[in-house]
């Protein structure tokens, strides 16, 4: 300022005659206040002041006593741990929780490298000793590293800088192998880390308890799987082990104790696959199968590659067929119409050559039951094409010509039935009456006095024995 700031004097005229020549400079006034800041940083306040917004040099210190530090962090490597924070003691260092950044005042570091040596990363921070630059931004916060959060899969609060998860994870994953639960616990908060090993935990004790109930199934040990599950604790039941326990009381023929199961359990489950096979299973044994089909058509709409589910439905469709038949005495057309429809509609889930002979040979003796002999005979020789060659089939294709009036025929498959173990009343008669209407008397006479030995003593067989003996002419 070019003015003279400090008087001597030695004596009282010589201080009045000073104090006259004293005077304010302008622009030279600084105030602050003091109370409780370290004397560097107040050192570094009234520097500040003189520096203003001059670039003036630097300084070296030379004085171990005196020592100043400029601290460098390299941003890439950088994983935003603070550590470099928590480890400085005068605050040179602080952390940005607004920016997620590193901040750093060299005016008041005091070079200790505290910083340096308890940074986790390798060749991050560097620091240089020993020099003040006078100028503004020697004074002030700047921003050394930056990054941005991450938040946690799991509930998505932000718990820690993508670098240190990333670093954390690039580290500890490889260790980890295939454990999903730890993988995914390196990517996540404190609370959800501690929620996800529990669970998992929880998740394979329950998967080793699902392996004893498996192990139990295959060697049909239900009723000890059904002890297992109901000893455990309520609140370690969910619905998988609902579920388990419901097919358990399925294969104990408990159908009932395993409806009253899975409704427990079917507005959480009523649109799985599982649910509905198991509970149209339970109706299906009781019989209940209009309530089977409803279940088995929504699993089949799930999974309809699955064969077992097919199956199951041509069976369902089969016995609904057979309902109609017993429980509609009258023969009528309606009746007969929807008899013949179920066993159509079986014929939708065919998938093997077993399934076919199946539906068919059903679809004959249903047709030879209303009349309709011409369809069942072809029915019938499609079902002994494909493989079927038992005493049934034999059976019902020879009554089907006798009423067609194939009576020679009809003789064969009656034949070829009783070498395949045949030899019952009805056999014996239809083989007599077949005989007799070939005018064969003397053969329909002996099968039908042996089919009197075998207990048939009713009004038809001794006409049957009575116009053989007339045709005979042994009229006594």
């Amino acid at each position: 300022f070019k003015e003279s700031a400090i008087y001597h004097a030695k004596d009282k005229a010589s201080l009045e005659s000073v104090l006259k020549k004293a005077k304010l400079i302008d622009g030279s006034q600084h105030s602050m206040t003091e109370y409780a800041l370290p004397k560097r940083e107040i050192f570094a306040k009234r520097l500040e002041f003189i520096v203003g917004n001059d670039d003036l040099g630097v300084v070296k210190t030379g004085d171990e006593m005196i020592r100043y530090g400029e601290v460098k962090i390299n941003a890439d490597t950088c994983t935003l741990c603070l550590s470099c924070v928590g480890s400085c003691n005068v605050s040179a260092l602080v952390a940005d929780k607004k920016t997620n950044s590193i901040l750093f005042n060299p005016s008041i570091c005091t070079a200790c490298g505290y910083c340096e040596l308890s940074c986790a990363e390798k060749n991050t921070i560097s620091l240089d000793v020993g020099k003040i630059a006078l100028k503004p931004e020697f004074f002030v916060y700047s921003e050394l590293a930056h990054d941005e959060l991450f938040a946690c899969v799991e509930c998505g609060k932000e718990f820690a800088t993508k670098k240190a998860v990333e670093k954390i994870a690039s580290i500890m994953q490889p260790r980890f192998g295939n454990d999903r639960a730890k993988i995914k616990s390196l990517y996540c908060c404190a609370d959800c880390k501690a929620k996800i090993m529990v669970q998992a935990q929880l998740n394979a004790m329950k998967e080793d308890l699902l392996n004893k109930i498996e192990d139990l199934y295959d060697l049909d040990k239900h009723q000890e799987i059904i002890d297992m599950i109901e000893a455990l604790p309520t609140e370690q039941l969910n619905n998988e082990l609902i579920g388990q326990l419901a097919r358990a009381y399925n294969n104990i023929q408990n159908y009932k104790k395993a409806i009253e199961l899975l409704k427990s359990i079917e507005i959480e489950e009523g649109n799985t696959m599982r649910w509905n096979y198991r509970i149209g299973y339970s109706y299906y044994y009781l019989d209940e199968y209009e309530k089977a089909e409803e279940c088995f058509l929504k699993a089949h709409e799930i999974k309809p590659e699955d064969d077992e589910i097919k199956t199951y439905l041509l069976n369902i469709y089969i016995e609904l067929s057979k309902k109609v038949i017993n429980e509609n005495t009258d023969d009528s057309q309606e009746t007969q119409d929807k008899a013949v429809a179920y066993a159509l509609k079986s014929k939708e889930y065919i998938t093997t050559n077993d399934d076919k002979i199946q539906c068919d040979s059903y679809l004959a003796w249903l047709y030879d039951k209303i009349g309709a002999c011409d369809v069942a005979e072809e029915l019938l020789r499609s079902v002994i094409s494909a493989g079927r060659d038992d005493a049934w089939v034999h059976s019902e294709l020879g009554y089907c010509l006798t009423e067609l009036n194939k009576l020679e025929e009809a003789l064969e498959h009656y034949f070829r039935a009783k070498e395949l173990g045949r030899s019952d009343i009805w056999i014996n008669s239809q083989i007599g009456w077949t005989y007799r209407l070939l005018e064969k008397y003397e053969e329909a006479l002996e099968v039908n006095l042996k089919t009197q030995e075998l207990g048939q003593n009713d009004a038809w067989i001794n006409i049957e024995i009575g116009i053989c003996y007339k045709e005979l002419e042994k009229y006594e």
